[in-house]
């Protein structure tokens, strides 16, 4: 059985992956309007970040099957800190 914290760290990473996703999509299109350095590194940012939440994904997937909640209860504040950190990243790109 796997307990309830697993669950919840791989939820937040797949909402952590769509906004991720989302973010890519937004600085792809612009990329093509505005040609500089730095939207050409927050691309390849924001790409890592969707491969970093597809593996984190699998990872915790993994884990729950062999780990109880001792290794998944400190994954919430850290998934929580991503989350918002993808959130303020958004704020700013909106601008």
């Amino acid at each position: 059985m796997i307990p309830i914290f697993w669950p919840i760290n791989i939820s937040l990473a797949m909402i952590n992956l769509v906004l991720s996703a989302w973010i890519l999509s937004i600085v792809l299109k612009n990329r093509k309007l505005i040609k500089s350095k730095t939207t050409n590194y927050l691309s390849a940012f924001a790409g890592m970040m969707v491969l970093a939440n597809i593996f984190a994904i699998a990872i915790y997937f993994h884990f729950s099957l062999y780990y109880g909640p001792e290794i998944a209860i400190p994954l919430i504040p850290l998934n929580m800190a991503i989350f918002f950190s993808i959130i303020f990243l958004i704020w700013v790109l909106k601008d």
